[in-house]
Formats: structure tokens, C-alpha cells, sequence
């Protein structure tokens, strides 16, 4: 065994995305800052004035310099002589001055919106293939299609975010020690229906002059060198097929991919169905369909993020998911309590019945 682990069947913990401050080129618009900006501009350019009595004034601009550096004459306004025209929606400058504004905080977020595609906690399709590019990473195809179909069946191909998570474990790849991150980067890219991969391993105590198993990682008869890599597919609830096992298996087998002294062996994730059931304790006023009806999304949502090696299923989760507006309370009668799993085991949601609480 060439890597080590603190804890014996820890995953590979990479940065969490999600987690990650939003970047500094995302900046809060506001339309009437905007707004303003333009009119004071105009106020240097147009000095004629209104007094109280709608008289015309002609006051003496000043020099103004603004944040940026810029330099302009702008007319100071004062209690007698404000900007009276300019303080009347139905004036040509002021129609000109918000359209101006609206266009450019639309192309103000177009261009952050563009920005953002060269991260990768935000790019997408095409955007996502390009940062995979950079390390050598390719979109896997699940289904080639048929192109002679009528009409044409397009290729599919893994998800964005199956896609990004292999990027970010590409620089694993690179490693010649077998670490945990390389071996769950070669798993997931040996086929596109390997959803998820664990890697765990036995551990050996001296004992006197005996070498004696301390820890089995859940493997028949273990030796030493043994690396367990767990499988859930994409496919059904999660088991992986003899198939599927074996690809992975073959590819881990590549003289590039694991160390001399390594063996690895693979093996599917146990899986824990469960169904969903709440009831709910709706308030009068809102449409209860509707209420109804996102909660069952929202259900749906947290059960497929759970669908992994590991993630337990929490009853404060589900009562989240569950409580959005309009919901007093959650009733939820199953599970009946929390679904705990481990580091070979992954839990699946077979069904999600939501329905109003009976009085």
C-alpha cells in the first residue's frame, strides 16, 4: 500500500465548489446609480435651469472629478435652482437617461455573466469543455445515438456535473503513489454510468512479531496491499453490474494507474432503498397544489444528492426540504428515522409521497 489515511475509509476530499466565495468580478448593479451618473453628466452639459417659479437660471458649472479619474462640468443644484427638468419622468433627457441606464446594466451583467464561465464551480457545456481541455479531460459519451434514425438521435453524452467533478480530480491523475483522489478519478472515468467510487483499504497491526488485521474495509480474506473501491452506478438504484465492476477493474489495472504493490478490488455499493412520505400542515391562502407540488421537487432534489457512497439521508434535512413557504408544519412518517451509511453503502429513494395533513 502506497498511500496512507488517517481514518481508514475517509473519501478524497476535494475543495467543495458550492462552497467557494463568489468572485470578485460579479459586482451588485444598481439601476438607479446608474441612473443618477448619466443625469449628473447631463446636468453639465444642458446649465439651464429652473428656479421654484419655473423661471429659467443659468448657473455656473463646476469642475467635478468622478471615482474613476474622469473630469466633467456638472451645474451644482440648490434649493432655487434644481434640476426641475430633469426631475420630471416625462422629459425627453429623463426617458433617454433610463433607457441609457437599462442598457447598460443588461450589458453590465452580460458581460459578468460571460465572465463567470471561466470558472469552473460555474462554467457550463461548452464552457466546461473548454477548462477540461486545459488538463486533457473529455466529456465522456454515454450513447453514441443514431444518426440514421428519423428523425436523427443525438449523442449522449455524462452531465455537467459528473464532468466537472473529474476535472477537478484530474491533478490526481498525475500522481504515481496511487492516492485515494487518482484511484476515485480513474473509477469514475472508466465508464460514464460509475456515478460514484469510494476507496478504502485494510490496515495492519504489529502485534509482537505477528502482523495482524486491525481493520478489513469490508474485503474477504484482505492482504496487504489490498485497495477496496467501491462502485455506485448511475443505472437503477445504484448497484453496479459485474460488468461494470470489471471495466472499472480493468482500468484500474493500467501499469499508469496504480503502483507495483497495489491490488484493486472492486466491488458495488450496498444499497439502503428507502420512500419518502410527509404530510403537511399547510396555512390558508396559498394554492396547497402548488405548495404540494414543490415540495415534491424539492424532495426529489435532496434525494438525488443523497444517491451517493456515504451521504446519510437526515430527517432535519427532509423537514427543510420539505418546509417552504406557505407550510407550517412537516409530518414525516417515512423514514422513520435517519438513514446512516457508511463508506460502502449508498442510500436510494424509490418513491416521494407528499399530501396535505388531515385536520
Amino acid at each position: 500500500m502506497t498511500y496512507s489515511a488517517a481514518v481508514p475509509g475517509n473519501d478524497f476530499a476535494a475543495i467543495p465548489l458550492d462552497e467557494l466565495p463568489p468572485p470578485t468580478v460579479v459586482e451588485q448593479l444598481d439601476f438607479e446609480q446608474l441612473r443618477k451618473q448619466i443625469i449628473d453628466r447631463l446636468s453639465g452639459s444642458q446649465p439651464l435651469l429652473f428656479d421654484q417659479y419655473k423661471q429659467p437660471v443659468f448657473l455656473e458649472a463646476e469642475l467635478v472629478t468622478s471615482d474613476n479619474g474622469e473630469q466633467y462640468f456638472k451645474v451644482p443644484a440648490t434649493e432655487l435652482g434644481a434640476l426641475l427638468y430633469l426631475d420630471r419622468e416625462s422629459h425627453p433627457f429623463v426617458r433617454w437617461a433610463n433607457t441609457t441606464a437599462y442598457w447598460t446594466m443588461t450589458q453590465q451583467q452580460r458581460f459578468q455573466q460571460r465572465s463567470l464561465s471561466v470558472f469552473l464551480q460555474y462554467a457550463q457545456d461548452a464552457d466546461l469543455e473548454g477548462l477540461g481541455a486545459l488538463l486533457n479531460v473529455k466529456r465522456l459519451m454515454i450513447d453514441a445515438g443514431d444518426p440514421q434514425a428519423t428523425p436523427p438521435v443525438p449523442p449522449t453524452y455524462e452531465s455537467n456535473q459528473s464532468f466537472r467533478r473529474r476535472i477537478q480530480l484530474k491533478p490526481e491523475a498525475i500522481t504515481t503513489a496511487g492516492s485515494r483522489g487518482s484511484y476515485i478519478y480513474h473509477s469514475l472515468s472508466a465508464d460514464p454510468t460509475v456515478k460514484d467510487a469510494m476507496v478504502d483499504r485494510p490496515v495492519f497491526q504489529r502485534s509482537g512479531n505477528d502482523i495482524v488485521l486491525d481493520y478489513d474495509a469490508g474485503l474477504s480474506a484482505p492482504q496487504y496491499g489490498d485497495v477496496a473501491i467501491t462502485v455506485l452506478s448511475s443505472v437503477g438504484n445504484g448497484e453496479a453490474s459485474k460488468a461494470l465492476l470489471d471495466t472499472v477493474a480493468t482500468a484500474l489495472d493500467d501499469e499508469k494507474v496504480r503502483p507495483g504493490n497495489d491490488r484493486p478490488r472492486t466491488r458495488s455499493a450496498q444499497i439502503m432503498e428507502y420512500a419518502i412520505e410527509v404530510e403537511l400542515a399547510m396555512y390558508d391562502g396559498p394554492d396547497k397544489a402548488v405548495v404540494i407540488a414543490e415540495a415534491e421537487k424539492r424532495l426529489q432534489a435532496y434525494a438525488d444528492q443523497m444517491h451517493r457512497i456515504g451521504s446519510s439521508v437526515r430527517h432535519a434535512k427532509i423537514d427543510h426540504a420539505a418546509g417552504l413557504a406557505g407550510v407550517e408544519n412537516v409530518n414525516i412518517i417515512s423514514p422513520a428515522a435517519d438513514i446512516l451509511v457508511n463508506n460502502r453503502q449508498a442510500a436510494y429513494c424509490t418513491g416521494i409521497t407528499v399530501r396535505e395533513a388531515s385536520v
